[in-house]
C-alpha cells in the first residue's frame, strides 16, 4: 500500500497495490494522482440513494468534478446487498467512456458492484449469471487486471465505518435481490485508488458505530479462532489490534457516541488493519463458518450482515467459554482449538461484546423452524467445505446454535439510533 495525506496510522501501513489517501481532501489528491499517473480525463460516479443527497457526499463529487469531467453519475438504490444487474450497469457504462476513472462512493454494496464492474471489462466471466448459480459459495479467483494508461481506474471512497470493502481482495454479490450472496476473491479486485475520509460518515448514530466496531472486530478474531496455524509474531499482532479495537469500543459506549474527527479516524484506521494480509498469512482455514452462517440468515431475514454480527460472533465467544453440557461437547471440541489454549483475547472481545449487546439491547425473538432449515440447507450447499473446515460440519450442531444461541440476536427496534 501507497499512501499519501494525513495518516500516522500504526496498523494501517501493508501492501495492497491500492494508493490510499486519508482527510477531508483525499479525494482530490487521488483524481490528481489519475490524471498524473494514468492520463484520467473522464469520470463516472457510483453512489446510492443512502447517500447521494448528503452534503459530505455531495462535496466529494464535487471535488472529482474539479479535476476530471464527470460524464455520468449512477445512482443505486440504497440496499445492502450488491447484485449482478448493479455491476453490469457500471461495467457497460465505463465501456463507453475512454481514459475513464470509476468513482464508487458508498458503503459495501456500491463498492463490490464497482469493483466486480471493472474487474469484469477484462474479465467477462464474472458478470455471467451460470458461473453465479454454481452450488459453490465461492468463485474462481479473479486474477490481476491491466492498470496500464488508458485502462479503467477505480476510486473507493467508503461512508460507513467498519466495511472491508474499499481495500479488501474479495467481493460479495448476489444475482438478485432477496438471494444469497456468492464470493469471489483475487487481486483484480483491489482498487486502485482508496480515499479514507472518515468525515464522510460523522452524522451516523452509536448503534451504527458499535456495529461497525463489532465487525472489524469478528474480521480480525474470527479467523484466528478456527486457523490450524498461527505463528508468535501473527499472535502478537493480533493482541495488539484486539486490544485497540476493544478500546474504540469502550471508548464509543462511554462518549454515548459522541465522537472526535481522531476518534472516527481511528476506528477507519483499524477497519484497515483487520486486513491486513501480515495477520493472516498461510492460516488455513481462514474463514470463520458464522460467515457463511450470517450470509444466509441475512439473506432469509432481510437484514444487513452488519446487524446480526454482534449477536451472532458473541454467541460465538460464548459456547466457547461456557462450561459445556454432554449434547454440546463434539460441537466444543471442534470449536476449541487445542494449540491455542489460553482465552484471553477471546474474553478481553466478549467483555465488548457483552456491554454493547446490553447498551443496544435485543429481543427475544427465536428463529422459525423453517428459517432454520433454510439456513442449514443453503449454508452446507453452498460453503460445506468452509464449514467442515472450521469445525462446524455437524449439521445437528449447527442447528442447536440457531435454535438456542440465536434467540436473541436482533436489536430491539428505536433502542438506540
Amino acid at each position: 500500500m501507497s499512501s499519501i495525506g494525513n495518516s500516522n496510522a500504526s496498523h494501517a501501513v501493508f501492501s495492497t497495490g491500492a494508493l490510499i489517501a486519508t482527510g477531508q481532501d483525499s479525494v482530490t489528491d487521488l483524481c490528481v494522482e489519475a490524471v498524473r499517473r494514468h492520463l484520467v480525463t473522464q469520470a463516472i460516479i457510483v453512489t446510492d440513494t443512502g447517500v447521494s443527497t448528503l452534503a459530505s457526499v455531495s462535496a466529494s463529487i464535487a471535488m472529482v468534478g474539479r479535476e476530471i469531467e464527470v460524464v455520468r453519475t449512477i445512482i443505486l438504490p440504497e440496499t445492502t446487498r450488491a447484485t449482478l444487474s448493479w455491476a453490469r450497469e457500471i461495467r457497460d457504462a465505463l465501456r463507453t467512456v475512454n481514459g475513464s476513472i470509476c468513482v464508487a462512493i458508498g458503503g459495501g454494496a456500491v463498492l463490490d458492484a464497482a469493483k466486480t464492474a471493472v474487474a469484469a471489462l477484462d474479465q467477462p466471466w464474472l458478470l455471467d449469471n451460470a458461473v453465479w448459480r454454481s452450488s459453490s459459495g465461492l468463485l474462481p479467483t479473479v486474477r490481476n487486471r491491466e492498470r496500464g494508461i488508458g485502462s479503467p481506474m477505480l476510486l473507493a471512497v467508503s461512508t460507513r465505518p467498519g466495511t472491508a470493502a474499499q481495500l479488501a481482495p474479495r467481493i460479495t454479490l448476489a444475482i438478485s435481490a432477496g438471494e444469497s450472496q456468492h464470493m469471489a476473491t483475487g487481486e483484480g479486485l483491489i482498487p486502485d485508488y482508496v480515499a479514507v475520509n472518515s468525515e464522510l460518515w460523522a452524522g451516523i448514530g452509536i448503534r451504527a458505530v458499535l456495529e461497525a466496531l463489532c465487525e472489524i472486530l469478528f474480521r480480525a478474531l474470527g479467523p484466528y479462532l478456527v486457523t490450524q496455524r498461527c505463528s508468535e509474531d501473527q499472535r502478537v499482532l493480533l493482541t495488539s489490534l484486539i486490544d485497540d479495537i476493544v478500546l474504540a469500543g469502550w471508548s464509543t459506549i462511554q462518549s454515548r457516541g459522541n465522537l472526535t474527527p481522531a476518534d472516527r479516524f481511528r476506528i477507519d484506521e483499524l477497519s484497515m488493519a483487520s486486513l491486513d494480509p501480515r495477520r493472516t498469512s498461510g492460516w488455513t482455514p481462514s474463514t470463520h463458518p458464522w460467515w457463511c452462517i450470517q450470509n444466509s440468515l441475512a439473506s432469509s431475514l432481510s437484514l444487513p450482515k452488519r446487524t446480526l454480527t454482534l449477536g451472532g460472533f458473541r454467541a460465538v465467544l460464548a459456547i466457547r467459554t461456557r462450561t459445556v453440557d454432554p449434547l454440546r461437547s463434539r460441537f466444543r471440541s471442534a470449536l476449541v482449538h487445542p494449540l491455542k489454549p489460553d482465552v484471553d483475547v477471546e474474553e478481553v472481545a466478549l467483555d465488548f461484546l457483552n456491554a454493547t449487546y446490553a447498551e443496544i439491547g435485543f429481543a427475544q425473538q427465536s428463529l422459525s423452524s423453517d428459517t432454520i432449515d433454510k439456513v442449514i440447507d443453503e449454508t452446507f450447499r453452498m460453503w460445506g467445505p468452509v464449514m467442515v473446515a472450521g469445525g462446524w460440519g455437524d449439521t445437528s450442531a449447527v442447528k442447536k446454535f440457531l435454535e438456542e444461541d440465536l434467540c436473541r440476536i436482533l436489536p430491539q427496534p428505536g433502542r438506540l439510533a
